[in-house]
């Protein structure tokens, strides 16, 4: 059973990581290894303001408006589902509290593909989930999602790839002309769309496409 991700806004941290059930599940299984990464906290050390309702309103909507593509193009499996409800509490581990519109989605299933890549899974696993079950026609699929909604963020933390290669899409509001992800001078940025920034650093080496040497 899927569990359930909050995203908010308005919180003076830039990032709060969680190991969620399903993700630390197959990550413990994959490495052959009971220890994790802890969960971390990154407060937010600048001065700015921190909270724009508009700009938080925006991302809001906009994670609503390409599942709705998604939903209209026949790919919303590639995301999580996700719908919108008032969040009043405390957030765990921060004692801060919260009483602001979340966004509420499904868990994807599996890990992000950089956590497979990254946090020494067993190479047995890579070279099967990766490179023999990964679903050839989701990735296809997920490319042409990518183009279709000018996708901005779509690095290997946000693709999500369980035990059987299905593929999952996160954090997908950085899109439609809307993009804060995007590097200069570029209008899309996916790991799925070749000659897009993302693509050529995971084919060449960052160092190199920027240099050109």
């Amino acid at each position: 059973m899927l569990g359930i991700i909050v995203k908010i806004w308005c919180a003076p941290f830039t990032r709060v990581n969680a190991n969620n059930q399903l993700w630390a599940m197959t990550l413990r299984k994959w490495r052959g290894k009971e220890a994790l990464p802890k969960p971390t906290i990154k407060r937010d050390s600048s001065k700015k303001k921190f909270c724009d309702p508009e700009k938080a309103s925006n991302a809001v909507k906009m994670e609503l408006a390409v599942g709705r593509i998604a939903e209209a193009c026949g790919l919303q499996h590639l995301l999580p589902k996700v719908s919108v409800a008032s969040v009043k509490g405390v957030m765990p581990e921060t004692g801060h509290p919260v009483d602001w519109d979340g966004l509420f989605m499904t868990e994807a299933p599996g890990i992000s593909v950089y956590s497979a890549a990254y946090w020494d899974v067993k190479p047995s696993i890579i070279e099967e989930v990766l490179m023999r079950r990964v679903n050839s026609s989701q990735v296809v699929e997920a490319a042409i999602f990518d183009l279709l909604t000018s996708q901005c963020d779509r690095h290997s933390n946000n693709i999500f790839i369980d035990e059987q290669g299905g593929l999952t899409l996160i954090d997908n509001g950085d899109a439609l002309g809307h993009q804060d992800m995007c590097p200069e001078g570029f209008s899309l940025n996916s790991l799925f769309l070749p000659s897009t920034p993302e693509h050529t650093y995971k084919a060449v080496g960052k160092k190199f496409a920027q240099t050109g040497s």
